[in-house]
C-alpha cells in the first residue's frame, strides 16, 4: 500500500501530463468503440446511460464527451476527491512471518 500511497501523493501534488491524459482518452475511446460493435455491448452502454444520466447518449456524444476532458477537469477532480487521503481496510488472516 505504500506504493499506492506514493502514487496518490504524486498525483495530488503534480497532477497529470498532457501525454497521460491523451493515453487515457485513447484507451477509453478504443474501449468504447469495441464495446459498441456488439449489440450486447451497446445495450449495456444504453442501460448505464439511462440508469445514471436518465438520458440516451449516442456513440458520437460519448466520444465527444471523452475528447472534451481537459487537464484542468482532471486536476479539479483530483483536488475534490483528495486521493492521497485514502483509507485502507484489510480482511483476512494476519501476515505470517
Amino acid at each position: 500500500m505504500d506504493k499506492v500511497g506514493k502514487i496518490f501523493q504524486t498525483l495530488a501534488s503534480d497532477g497529470i501530463s498532457g501525454q497521460e491524459l491523451q493515453k487515457a482518452k485513447n484507451k477509453a475511446l478504443s474501449a468504447l468503440t469495441i464495446k459498441n460493435e456488439l449489440p450486447m455491448g451497446r445495450l449495456t452502454e444504453l442501460g448505464f446511460n439511462w440508469t445514471y444520466l436518465q438520458r440516451y447518449l449516442t456513440v458520437k456524444e460519448n466520444i465527444d464527451l471523452i475528447k472534451a476532458v481537459s487537464i484542468e477537469d482532471i486536476c479539479s477532480l483530483i483536488r475534490e476527491l483528495a486521493p492521497e487521503e485514502f483509507t485502507q481496510l484489510s480482511l483476512g488472516p494476519a501476515k505470517s512471518n
